[in-house]
């Protein structure tokens, strides 16, 4: 993370002014997150512009009634201490089977050596860790949200 830490809601209103809105009339909304595994790596990819997509299992969304995520989407990317790394839009979403995931998404994700087969094996793993806590098995048609995204700012 780099060493000038900003809160959220600043984050935000920076981000607003720099688009020459007034924070407190816009009507853009967002919300703030970091990623499941890793965050504080994976925020500083993301805001170094390596990583542009994640990929979540289809069944939280289901399961906890959380919003899918659609092309436009704003949301600000935290690392583990809730410190704002980025803001990112939302470009593309697709839902397929973990199975189905190809090469250029994992290499968008930035993670590792960018490679599919590191993709598979890191999700996996992580994947199956969320639904052990369930009970539940982790298998390769599981449907997988694949959000990809831009960082808007800064």
């Amino acid at each position: 993370m780099s060493s000038s830490s900003r809160s959220v809601s600043s984050m935000w209103e920076e981000y607003l002014i720099s688009l020459g809105e007034a924070p407190e009339t816009s009507d853009k909304t967002y919300q703030s997150w970091c990623f499941g595994s890793a965050p504080d790596q994976l925020a500083e990819l993301t805001r170094s512009g390596i990583k542009r997509a994640t990929a979540s299992l289809h069944f939280w969304y289901l399961k906890q009634g959380e919003t899918m995520p659609k092309p436009g989407d704003l949301s600000i990317v935290t690392d583990s201490s809730g410190n704002a790394a980025c803001v990112i839009q939302t470009t593309k979403v697709t839902i397929l089977p973990f199975c189905n995931v190809t090469p250029e998404f994992a290499f968008r994700e930035g993670e590792g050596d960018k490679t599919l087969q590191y993709w598979q094996n890191a999700h996996r793993a992580f994947f199956t860790k969320e639904l052990a806590e369930l009970g539940l098995p982790f298998e390769d048609d599981m449907a997988v949200v694949c959000e990809e995204f831009h960082k808007v700012f800064p």
